[in-house]
């Protein structure tokens, strides 16, 4: 995210980084081409819809995929990620969930926090003022029902579970 300037498409890879094992043998199954996390795949497919690429633009949004396993947030300005948040959908109530997105949102909420409640931790670039509060929410995932009424419920070209293909697609700028 920090090497990138906050790209999402550079976290789709022709050449798998080592360290990103799972990666490397999903490429290596599909005999080979181009493979990026569930989590970029979501925030590029919210960013493939052209309301939502705009409305980044104007001021900071937040895209929250609500997985079966994961949720991953990202707070995005002018189509760049600027803090990304992840955590074990299964440990997480909407309770938990709605501080750790309110907190997430202010670029207050410490990693530590993050994994000492069991998740994977959430990072941020330096927020740029203008950005503002990354209030305007667009949720996707299987589980979104999890943020019912805390955002607008998203379908990239009409169909959510499709949403990391469409961004997939996007973020390799075949859409």
């Amino acid at each position: 995210m920090r090497e990138h300037d906050g790209d999402p498409a550079s976290l789709i890879f022709h050449d798998v980084p080592p360290e990103l094992t799972r990666l490397a043998v999903l490429q290596k199954a599909i005999g080979g081409g181009p493979v990026c996390d569930s989590g970029a795949a979501a925030v590029l497919g919210a960013l493939s819809m052209p309301e939502v690429a705009q409305r980044s633009h104007r001021h900071g949004i937040t895209v929250v995929n609500v997985g079966n396993s994961h949720v991953v947030a990202f707070l995005v300005y002018r189509e760049r990620v600027y803090g990304v948040y992840e955590h074990h959908t299964g440990m997480l109530d909407t309770a938990a969930l709605l501080h750790d997105l309110t907190e997430f949102r202010r670029a207050w909420l410490p990693d530590e926090q993050v994994r000492a409640c069991g998740g994977h931790g959430c990072m941020f670039n330096t927020i740029p003022e203008e950005a503002e509060s990354f209030r305007p929410t667009f949720v996707l995932g299987p589980r979104r029902a999890m943020l019912e009424g805390q955002g607008q419920f998203i379908a990239p070209a009409g169909d959510m579970m499709l949403a990391g293909c469409f961004g997939m697609l996007h973020g390799l700028g075949l859409s």
